[in-house]
């Protein structure tokens, strides 16, 4: 669990996908995801719509909600603060290898990277001089470039791109780069260990 927790997003998709199989099989075989005498506990409630889970390397966890504009981080231990606000929509959160919470901003149409000081920095929020529909889920390699979809949901108005795609910053972050052009709309997005295979959902 520890290996993947950096992206909350991938637990979420990993266990979907888990659950997903349960279906196809006898209720007999099917295992619980839940360890044996563990119980699921509501920890805070009274939010909108919340997404992408993200741990940092000392476990505590940020997620976003995105209708009220806020990054939410629950601390190891136990307590609820809001890490950000004017969040410009974000969904998709994932921590790269030098702490820096990399973060999919839907509303205001960029990818955005927030250092352990807070400071923002736009890595993308074009495409070929135009602007980038609604990036939604992330997923950083091993080298550091960020994989993230880009698709829209709800409005349809203002859209400057030809479809929705998936696209990477390069490492050094200075260059976005589409790399799907035939999906229909992508979201959550995951890839192997070594780098080597990207899944989009």
């Amino acid at each position: 669990m520890s290996r993947v927790v950096g992206c909350g997003r991938v637990v979420f998709t990993f266990f979907a996908c888990v659950a997903g199989l349960a279906i196809a099989v006898p209720v007999s075989a099917q295992t619980s995801l839940i360890a044996p005498g563990g119980k699921v506990e509501k920890l805070a409630g009274g939010f909108m719509f919340t997404e992408g889970p993200a741990a940092d390397a000392q476990g505590n966890v940020f997620f976003s909600d995105i209708p009220n504009q806020r990054i939410h981080k629950w601390s190891v231990d136990g307590q609820l603060s809001t890490f950000r606000e004017n969040s410009g929509g974000a969904n998709g959160l994932c921590f790269d290898s030098k702490g820096n919470l990399i973060a999919c901003e839907g509303t205001a149409r960029r990818v955005t990277m927030i250092d352990p000081q807070g400071n923002v920095t736009v890595l993308a929020e074009s495409y070929n001089g135009k602007k980038l529909n609604s990036p939604n889920d992330l997923w950083i390699d091993p080298q550091g470039g960020v994989y993230f979809s880009d698709p829209r949901y709800g409005g349809m108005e203002g859209l400057e791109q030809d479809g929705f795609h998936v696209y990477y910053i390069t490492p050094e972050r200075k260059e976005v780069k589409r790399v799907t052009t035939d999906l229909v709309k992508p979201n959550g997005v995951l890839g192997t260990a070594d780098g080597k295979r990207l899944y989009v959902a």
